[in-house]
């Protein structure tokens, strides 16, 4: 992505956050933490150039803690 086309991206969602409903801070905590409690599964991914990998992994999630269990294929 050349210098242009990321100002332009950065506009984009700039103007887009500028539209965007908030939440007060507490029922986001809320609503995530709801999400967060009834999954157990998430991606951790990293990516360089073209070269992107990701591995799920499992966690659990015990009174704003968590824990990791990796899992490599």
């Amino acid at each position: 992505m050349d210098k242009s086309s990321m100002i332009k991206a950065s506009k984009y969602w700039e103007s887009r956050e500028k539209q965007s409903v908030k939440m007060e801070c507490s029922s986001l905590l809320l609503e995530m933490e709801k999400f967060i409690l009834a999954h157990n599964t998430c991606a951790l991914a990293t990516g360089f150039d073209e070269f992107v990998r990701c591995t799920p992994i499992e966690y659990s999630y015990r009174q704003v803690l968590f824990g990791y269990f990796l899992k490599e294929a």
